[in-house]
């Protein structure tokens, strides 16, 4: 059985300036910034789901992993989520996270 997904014990470094942005879908936007602690993850529902939840917005560490991939791990979650960056031949750049992908809406 494989080991399950987590960053790896040694710290890598990675520039996450090609994937600083926004990316957002139907019913959530992403922000992806270098703050002064590291890579951050900032996730807003949108539309008429964020009058369902109490607080819509929600920001965690991205821990890097390799160039396009980063580990989040959600206060309430048990297991590490990977959060990948990629482009299209087309020039097109998404966040896939959470068995979605987020379309990159500046540039």
């Amino acid at each position: 059985m494989p080991e399950p997904f987590a960053p790896p014990l040694e710290p890598v470094t990675v520039d996450v300036a090609p994937h600083v942005g926004v990316y957002e879908r139907s019913g959530v936007r992403m922000e992806v910034e270098n703050g002064p602690e590291g890579p951050l993850l900032r996730t807003t529902i949108t539309g008429p789901l964020a009058e369902l939840v109490p607080d819509p917005v929600e920001e965690h560490p991205l821990i890097p992993v390799g160039p396009a991939l980063f580990a989040v791990k959600p206060p309430e979650a048990e297991t590490w989520a990977p959060v990948t960056f990629y482009e299209l031949p087309t020039g097109e750049r998404y966040l896939h996270f959470g068995v979605r992908a987020t379309p990159k809406v500046d540039r």
